[in-house]
């Protein structure tokens, strides 16, 4: 992983890619030697002792001394600063701007719904104190409609797929898919070690796909929307959940059957039970299906780690992404 002098790269964009590389390797890894970052990492201990050097005087990362088995001198550990960097990620709801901060470990520290980013930002910074380094804010938008000029910016669905790959469960060989369950249904794709939003921005948007033996828009039988328009009793949640199960099972099935991603994965604003609930009956329909021979394996169906939250913590990594950590965003 050492990386090349290529042509117009200077010693500074060198550096700062090492620097990304030992963050990122601390962040997944956990605290580490000099000589567990050397062997993992491919640079030399030079090298590794001048980047944490400089990443201890900037108070990203943090050192302890312990005693490794079979040692007789303590070695120092590196490990990253979870106050030694924020970030925040925002986006534009029917109520305002819903906002969140995180540290550098991807813990929300703080969330906040002001009347426009400006406001929100403010209320963020406030609660992070005045000595906090937030080194920026990311914003989620939906579809192609653009994020008003600010430049840290992605798609929802993009963002969800970040917050799972990069502080949920991973990104997995194969690719995963992150269905985005609210006002609409969209999809998140990563495959190739990428978000993929296709040639127009417009992939994913699985909504208006015609699913069920009746052949309905899926919005307007799985979303948000419908959810709350079927009420609250329990009898109708059962009745509601077993439809959109129903037709939401079309549509994974239509993407395992062209994508055949390793996970799929759900957020968005229904209920945790509710999703839970989705998730069951279509585990249940799958079993109905594998009886029938060569029957199409889906792949696993998951509530997504950060739930509701996914699209403003993967928001918030763009700042991350733009700073500090390697980015999986193309260009």
């Amino acid at each position: 992983m050492t990386p090349e002098r290529s042509r117009g790269q200077s010693p500074a964009q060198i550096a700062d890619h090492n620097s990304r590389t030992i963050l990122e390797a601390l962040r997944r890894t956990g605290p580490m030697t000099r000589n567990d970052l050397t062997r993992l990492v491919g640079l030399t201990v030079p090298g590794i002792t001048n980047i944490t050097r400089r990443l201890l005087a900037d108070g990203l990362i943090l050192e302890d001394r312990r005693r490794s088995p079979n040692a007789q001198i303590p070695s120092a550990h590196y490990f990253l600063n979870p106050d030694g960097a924020f970030a925040i990620g925002a986006r534009r709801r029917a109520t305002g701007v819903e906002a969140v901060l995180i540290d550098l470990l991807g813990t929300i520290r703080a969330r906040t719904t002001r009347a426009n980013v400006a406001a929100a930002v403010a209320a963020l910074e406030k609660a992070a104190g005045k000595n906090a380094n937030i080194v920026g804010t990311g914003f989620a938008y939906d579809d192609s409609a653009g994020a008003d000029g600010i430049a840290l910016s992605e798609r929802a669905t993009i963002t969800a797929t970040l917050a799972e790959t990069t502080l949920g469960q991973g990104a997995p060989e194969n690719g995963l898919a992150m269905l985005l369950i609210e006002e609409r249904i969209r999809a998140g794709l990563f495959f190739n070690g990428q978000p993929f939003a296709g040639v127009h921005g417009d992939a994913g948007r699985i909504g208006e796909m015609r699913t069920g033996d009746d052949r309905r828009l899926l919005d307007e039988v799985a979303s948000a929307a419908s959810f709350r328009t079927a009420g609250t009793k329990p009898a109708a949640v059962n009745a509601w959940t077993k439809q959109a199960a129903l037709h939401l099972f079309d549509a994974v099935f239509a993407l395992t059957g062209f994508l055949a991603p390793d996970r799929i994965h759900i957020a968005g604003d229904l209920p945790p039970a509710v999703i839970d609930a989705l998730i069951a009956e279509m585990h249940r329909l799958n079993a109905g299906r594998q009886r029938e021979p060569n029957a199409l394996v889906l792949p696993a169906i998951s509530p997504a780690t950060y739930g509701s939250d996914s699209v403003l913590v993967g928001a918030a990594l763009l700042p991350f992404f733009a700073r500090l950590l390697p980015s999986p965003l193309a260009g």
